[in-house]
Protein backbone atom coordinates (compact mmCIF):
# COMPACT_ATOMS: atom_id res chain seq x y z
CA UNK A 1 0.00 0.00 0.00
CA UNK A 2 1.50 3.40 -0.98
CA UNK A 3 1.85 6.07 1.61
CA UNK A 4 0.53 9.54 0.32
CA UNK A 5 2.23 12.82 1.54
CA UNK A 6 -0.09 15.42 2.38
CA UNK A 7 0.21 16.90 -1.25
CA UNK A 8 -1.12 14.01 -2.87
CA UNK A 9 -3.95 14.02 -0.10
CA UNK A 10 -5.09 17.10 -0.29
CA UNK A 11 -5.20 16.65 -4.43
CA UNK A 12 -7.30 13.20 -4.41
CA UNK A 13 -9.26 14.73 -1.66
CA UNK A 14 -10.18 17.83 -3.92
CA UNK A 15 -10.72 15.53 -6.65
CA UNK A 16 -13.22 13.35 -5.03
CA UNK A 17 -14.97 16.66 -4.20
CA UNK A 18 -15.03 18.03 -7.49
CA UNK A 19 -13.57 21.00 -5.75
CA UNK A 20 -10.26 23.17 -6.40
CA UNK A 21 -7.43 22.78 -3.72
CA UNK A 22 -7.57 25.84 -2.39
CA UNK A 23 -11.15 25.71 -1.38
CA UNK A 24 -13.07 27.84 1.57
CA UNK A 25 -14.66 25.75 4.94
CA UNK A 26 -17.84 26.85 3.01
CA UNK A 27 -17.15 25.26 -0.80
CA UNK A 28 -15.95 22.57 1.29
CA UNK A 29 -18.55 21.49 2.88
CA UNK A 30 -21.26 22.30 0.62
CA UNK A 31 -19.92 19.85 -2.05
CA UNK A 32 -19.50 17.30 1.08
CA UNK A 33 -22.82 17.81 1.80
CA UNK A 34 -24.46 17.74 -1.76
CA UNK A 35 -22.38 14.36 -2.63
CA UNK A 36 -22.68 12.58 0.76
CA UNK A 37 -26.67 13.02 0.22
CA UNK A 38 -26.45 10.94 -2.79
CA UNK A 39 -25.03 7.83 -0.71
CA UNK A 40 -25.79 8.18 2.82
CA UNK A 41 -25.84 4.51 3.89
CA UNK A 42 -29.00 5.52 5.65
CA UNK A 43 -30.71 6.01 2.57
CA UNK A 44 -29.32 3.13 0.32
CA UNK A 45 -30.20 0.57 3.68
CA UNK A 46 -26.81 -1.20 3.86
CA UNK A 47 -25.48 -1.47 0.08
CA UNK A 48 -21.81 -1.94 0.26
CA UNK A 49 -20.61 0.28 -2.55
CA UNK A 50 -22.70 3.14 -1.16
CA UNK A 51 -21.22 3.00 1.97
CA UNK A 52 -18.02 2.88 0.91
CA UNK A 53 -18.12 5.81 -1.29
CA UNK A 54 -19.37 7.53 1.57
CA UNK A 55 -16.51 7.11 3.90
CA UNK A 56 -14.12 7.72 0.45
CA UNK A 57 -16.01 11.50 0.64
CA UNK A 58 -15.80 11.56 4.70
CA UNK A 59 -12.37 11.46 4.38
CA UNK A 60 -11.65 13.21 1.79
CA UNK A 61 -14.04 16.20 3.63
CA UNK A 62 -11.40 15.50 7.06
CA UNK A 63 -8.24 15.98 4.59
CA UNK A 64 -10.21 19.26 3.14
CA UNK A 65 -11.04 20.70 6.06
CA UNK A 66 -7.62 19.53 8.17
CA UNK A 67 -6.02 21.41 4.95
CA UNK A 68 -7.92 24.51 5.72
CA UNK A 69 -7.51 24.33 9.38
CA UNK A 70 -3.98 24.36 9.54
CA UNK A 71 -3.12 26.54 6.49
CA UNK A 72 -0.05 29.39 7.93
CA UNK A 73 0.23 32.54 6.40
CA UNK A 74 4.06 32.90 6.85
CA UNK A 75 3.17 36.96 6.56
CA UNK A 76 1.45 37.11 9.88
CA UNK A 77 2.08 36.26 13.58
CA UNK A 78 0.09 32.93 14.07
CA UNK A 79 -3.43 33.80 16.69
CA UNK A 80 -4.28 32.62 19.35
CA UNK A 81 -8.02 30.73 19.23
CA UNK A 82 -10.08 33.51 20.22
CA UNK A 83 -12.57 30.82 22.05
CA UNK A 84 -10.04 29.10 23.41
CA UNK A 85 -9.46 31.98 25.54
CA UNK A 86 -13.30 33.38 26.10
CA UNK A 87 -15.08 33.84 29.32
CA UNK A 88 -17.70 31.10 30.11
CA UNK A 89 -21.67 32.85 29.16
CA UNK A 90 -23.79 33.32 32.72
CA UNK A 91 -27.54 32.69 33.26
CA UNK A 92 -29.67 34.89 35.44
CA UNK A 93 -33.58 34.78 36.17
CA UNK A 94 -35.13 38.29 35.92
CA UNK A 95 -38.70 38.49 37.84
CA UNK A 96 -40.70 40.99 36.54
CA UNK A 97 -44.45 41.65 37.18
CA UNK A 98 -47.12 41.93 34.13
CA UNK A 99 -47.31 45.49 34.09
CA UNK A 100 -43.82 46.78 34.02
CA UNK A 101 -42.90 43.65 31.83
CA UNK A 102 -45.79 45.19 29.49
CA UNK A 103 -44.41 49.20 29.85
CA UNK A 104 -40.73 47.78 29.85
CA UNK A 105 -38.30 50.38 31.45
CA UNK A 106 -34.78 50.22 33.34
CA UNK A 107 -34.09 47.67 35.64
CA UNK A 108 -31.00 46.98 38.45
CA UNK A 109 -30.12 43.58 39.24
CA UNK A 110 -27.72 42.08 41.25
CA UNK A 111 -25.89 38.53 40.39
CA UNK A 112 -22.52 36.97 41.26
CA UNK A 113 -19.90 36.58 38.48
CA UNK A 114 -15.93 35.10 38.47
CA UNK A 115 -13.29 37.83 38.08
CA UNK A 116 -9.87 37.25 37.67
CA UNK A 117 -7.57 39.14 39.03
CA UNK A 118 -3.50 39.14 39.90
CA UNK A 119 -4.36 35.86 42.34
CA UNK A 120 -6.69 33.72 40.16
CA UNK A 121 -10.69 34.40 40.01
CA UNK A 122 -12.71 34.97 42.89
CA UNK A 123 -16.26 35.82 43.24
CA UNK A 124 -17.23 39.23 42.65
CA UNK A 125 -20.55 40.51 43.14
CA UNK A 126 -21.92 43.27 39.89
CA UNK A 127 -25.19 45.43 40.36
CA UNK A 128 -26.27 45.99 36.20
CA UNK A 129 -28.73 48.38 35.24
CA UNK A 130 -30.74 47.19 32.04
CA UNK A 131 -33.35 48.61 30.14
CA UNK A 132 -36.06 45.81 29.82
CA UNK A 133 -38.12 46.73 26.16
CA UNK A 134 -41.62 47.17 26.34
CA UNK A 135 -44.00 43.67 25.28
CA UNK A 136 -41.55 41.05 27.02
CA UNK A 137 -43.55 38.08 27.05
CA UNK A 138 -42.79 34.78 29.87
CA UNK A 139 -39.57 33.33 28.60
CA UNK A 140 -38.19 36.23 26.25
CA UNK A 141 -34.19 36.25 26.88
CA UNK A 142 -31.83 39.63 26.66
CA UNK A 143 -28.46 39.17 25.63
CA UNK A 144 -25.75 41.07 27.16
CA UNK A 145 -22.87 41.28 25.36
CA UNK A 146 -19.48 40.97 27.45
CA UNK A 147 -21.30 40.94 31.06
CA UNK A 148 -20.29 36.86 31.77
CA UNK A 149 -16.92 35.05 32.93
CA UNK A 150 -14.09 37.20 31.91
CA UNK A 151 -12.24 35.98 29.54
CA UNK A 152 -8.89 34.54 30.19
CA UNK A 153 -5.19 35.82 29.15
CA UNK A 154 -7.22 38.69 27.40
CA UNK A 155 -9.76 36.84 25.77
CA UNK A 156 -13.19 38.51 25.55
CA UNK A 157 -15.84 38.43 28.56
CA UNK A 158 -18.80 35.56 28.05
CA UNK A 159 -22.23 36.76 27.52
CA UNK A 160 -25.01 37.07 30.33
CA UNK A 161 -28.36 36.07 29.11
CA UNK A 162 -31.16 36.82 31.67
CA UNK A 163 -34.35 34.98 31.06
CA UNK A 164 -37.51 37.01 31.59
CA UNK A 165 -40.22 35.34 34.26
CA UNK A 166 -43.82 37.36 34.55
CA UNK A 167 -45.28 37.06 38.23
CA UNK A 168 -48.98 36.90 38.42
Amino acid sequence: MKLLDRTDQRKKASERLGLPPDSDRQAVRRAFRRLAFGCHPDLFDGDPKMAHRFKLLSEAYRVMIENIDTKIDQNLPPKKSVDAFRGGDLRFRLYLDPEYAAKGGEVSFRFRRQASGPRGAAPESVILRVDVPAGLKNGDQIRLAGQGEPGRQGGLAGDLYVTVSIES
